[in-house]
């Protein structure tokens, strides 16, 4: 014989279910907790990101750059004799490396019997130095795309308090990409600008 029970009984929960329901609850309260925790303390990472951001390796502020080099500038290169001044564009990278682009190839009249036409982008690297940042990075100088030199580019630079100006110099080599005979050395100043959008 079946005996059907009232609605209101078939509805309790027997002990099982009711712990059950606290230890799902219990858990809930703590995924919950969980989570808070985590939107808290990304909320405090990116508050010290930002702050740190106005300050430099050293603490120094006023720069919303940092008083580092890691950007893109616009630099002259004056070398100390021939060629002539020439624009180059430097993006220093926060990883430590970086890459140069010149507005045209630098003639140096050591270089004209091998006919060069044409210049890679310089890839290098950079570090911090006390004030002051060395780098050093080549490029590859081709005629009729073929390299024939290797060009590199050591030196040293400031960034100005403001963090919007550069001044530096460099030792320039030049060497014959078949048998890395040394062709001409060239010193070179430099100074540039920040690139601003």
């Amino acid at each position: 014989m079946c005996v059907r029970l009232p609605v209101w009984e078939q509805s309790r929960p027997t002990g099982r279910t009711v712990r059950k329901e606290k230890a799902m609850h219990r858990t809930r309260a703590l995924v919950t907790a969980a989570v808070a925790t985590l939107v808290v303390a990304g909320t405090v990472v990116a508050a010290d990101a930002a702050s740190a951001s106005d300050h430099d390796s050293d603490g120094r502020s006023g720069c919303r750059y940092g008083a580092g080099p890691v950007g893109t500038w616009n630099e002259t290169v004056d070398p100390v004799g021939p060629p002539p001044p020439f624009v180059s564009l430097v993006q220093f990278h926060s990883d430590g490396t970086m890459v140069d682009a010149v507005s045209s190839t630098p003639l140096n009249p050591a270089l004209a019997p091998l006919h060069p036409d044409g210049a890679t982008s310089g890839l290098g690297s950079w570090t911090r130095d006390g004030d002051s940042f060395r780098f050093a990075f080549e490029r590859f100088i081709t005629s009729g795309g073929v390299n024939v030199i290797d060009q590199r580019i050591e030196g040293t630079m400031t960034v100005a308090s403001d963090c919007m100006s550069t001044q530096g110099t460099a030792h320039v080599t030049f060497t014959r990409a078949s048998d890395h005979s040394v062709l001409a050395q060239a010193d070179v100043v430099t100074g540039g600008t920040r690139l601003m959008p």
